[in-house]
């Protein structure tokens, strides 16, 4: 049994030998093709996420400036309402509403007030919308990155396999040249016999 498991070692060793390096080397190329690809699926899924993000961060941007303007003119509702009862409470204690120096600039400083908060409401909307404007265009560079990404390691994949090819093509001719060598002689004796 000894010598049939070294007569087969010898006779096939080296052929066997070849074949799993070029299957070893076909493999290893399939492999890195298949890494590539997943890494670029996950780069597109990826991407998919971030562009929906960019959507939402937009969308809340909007959203943000018609609040703004929601609270400025419930701001300016409520100032003239203010005036409305300053007006009727100093008639009502008979002073002249329009008397300068009185109560016109108690309404005046009443007016103004409301405008410096209708300014403010309208300027924080306008920042917080802006913010998330700036965080979706973030979204949306980093969606296009995750797509670059995705292309590269998918060409990365595609670069390597060939690589594994080749030199798993050198291999196998290396070996193959060292095979054919030790069996010239062997070839020209069953030729001849």
């Amino acid at each position: 049994m000894g010598q049939e498991i070294g007569g087969f070692i010898k006779d096939f060793g080296e052929p066997i030998s070849i074949g799993t390096t070029a299957l070893g080397g076909v493999l290893g190329a399939v492999g890195k093709v298949k890494t590539g690809n997943a890494l670029e699926d996950k780069s597109v899924f990826e991407a998919a996420v971030l562009r929906n993000n960019k959507l939402i961060a937009d969308t809340a941007s909007k959203q943000a400036l018609r609040e703004g303007e929601e609270l400025r003119q419930d701001r300016q509702v409520q100032t003239a309402q203010l005036i409305g009862q300053q007006r009727a409470s100093f008639a009502g204690r008979g002073v002249v509403v329009d008397d300068p120096g009185g109560s016109l600039d108690l309404l005046i400083d009443a007016v103004r007030i409301g405008k410096l908060d209708e300014v403010a409401i309208q300027t924080n909307a306008e920042r917080e919308a802006l913010a998330l404007k700036m965080q979706g265009a973030s979204f949306g560079i980093r969606a296009d990155q995750a797509l670059r990404a995705g292309d590269a390691a998918r060409e990365a994949g595609l670069f390597g396999a060939a690589g594994t090819l080749l030199k798993t093509a050198g291999k196998v001719a290396t070996k193959w040249a060292v095979f054919g060598r030790r069996n010239e002689g062997t070839a020209l004796e069953q030729r001849t016999t």
